[in-house]
């Protein structure tokens, strides 16, 4: 009964991650403190994208969604791909 509700967590965590990856440079013209921050997640996010490297995040919410009981096949669950991608009709 437990991981339904982590599994939602990890998402909602990673969701902002991601936002704050995208959207971080429009907060640091209003909060400068937060330039820093914003460019380590940045180059972070990106050379996640761009290595291939796969976010711990998404290692969690696999790992959780499977002590669930879903059955998900090994590494082609992606967070982008199944919250945002599929939604946009991109994947």
């Amino acid at each position: 009964m437990v991981y339904p509700a982590l599994v939602l967590i990890i998402a909602v965590i990673h969701f902002g991650f991601v936002l704050f990856v995208i959207a971080g440079g429009l907060l640091a013209f209003h909060w400068p403190s937060l330039i820093w921050g914003h460019f380590l997640c940045a180059v972070y996010g990106v050379s996640i994208m761009l290595i291939g490297w796969r976010c711990p995040l998404t290692e969690l919410e696999v790992w959780l969604r499977q002590q669930k009981g879903e059955s998900i096949v090994a590494g082609e669950w992606e967070f982008l791909r199944h919250y945002i991608w599929s939604h946009l009709g991109l994947d």
